[in-house]
Parts: structure tokens; C-alpha cells; sequence
């Protein structure tokens, strides 16, 4: 298996579960400072995902940098 392809397989699933978990902690929380209105129209919904997801790959670029850095993964 090449080096790019045991990136992915890897880097993915991290990225998926640590958007899980952001979700299920901030999820309740944030709709209840939303307005209804707010959270029904897409601005509030597109507004929390798009945070969800940067600070998923924030933190899934630093875990892939710590696997780098025990020789885990190469790239």
C-alpha cells in the first residue's frame, strides 16, 4: 500500500469521528443560542457546520502530524 493511500484510509475516518464528537458536545448548545427562525433558516445551520468542519480539520491535521512524527504514517 502506497504512502498516499494509507494517508487517507487513515486521515478520513479521524476527520469523520472528530466531527462526531465536536457535534454531539455543541450541537444542543448551539441551537439553543440560536434563534428558531435562525436555526431553521440554512445561515444558522450552514454557520455551525462550517465551524464544526474547520475545527475537525484543524485538529485532524495536528493528530496526522503527531503520527508523522512517531513514524505512524509517512507523507
Amino acid at each position: 500500500m502506497d504512502n498516499m493511500t494509507k494517508f487517507w484510509i487513515i486521515s478520513i475516518p479521524i476527520f469523520l469521528i472528530i466531527i462526531a464528537v465536536i457535534a454531539k458536545f455543541t450541537l444542543k448548545k448551539f441551537r439553543s443560542e440560536s434563534d428558531d427562525r435562525e436555526w431553521r433558516l440554512w445561515s444558522g445551520r450552514s454557520t455551525y457546520w462550517q465551524m464544526v468542519s474547520l475545527c475537525s480539520l484543524g485538529i485532524t491535521t495536528f493528530i496526522m502530524f503527531i503520527l508523522k512524527w512517531v513514524n505512524v504514517v509517512t507523507f
